[in-house]
């Protein structure tokens, strides 16, 4: 009864669930209709680095929320700070390392004060 119903549940999920499905699906508790992609490789990193703010203003994201766990090459930009009377650019951050591994970010505009918290990043091993 228990697998009856999660099955029913599981059906409807979309690619959200997909570690679920998966998993469900190689403990054989769930059919579906095509096999699922294996999962990606994890890139192992090392230490992680906190960015900060130096100054405070309007924070515009360049990178939003779809690039954390991912890789982007040195000097891409992931953000500005804006003087907020001006709008002229104060401060702004870029991929410190030759591969620089995205672990956290602010992903909207916001105000900030300085030292705020911006981004995690980490070099990949």
């Amino acid at each position: 009864m228990v697998c009856q119903r999660i099955r029913q549940a599981l059906r409807g999920v979309g690619t959200g669930g997909c570690r679920s499905r998966c998993a469900l699906h190689n403990l054989e508790v769930l059919a579906l209709d095509t096999s699922p992609s294996p999962a990606e490789k994890a890139v192992d990193v090392g230490a992680t680095e906190a960015i900060r703010a130096k100054v405070g203003g309007i924070f515009v994201p360049t990178l939003r929320e779809d690039t954390v766990g991912t890789i982007v090459p040195m000097g891409t930009e992931m953000g500005k700070i804006l003087d907020l009377h001006t709008l002229g650019e104060l401060q702004v951050f870029t991929a410190p390392y030759e591969h620089t591994a995205m672990m956290l970010l602010r992903p909207q505009i916001c105000t900030v004060e300085g030292s705020a918290l911006m981004y995690v990043t980490a070099k990949p091993e």
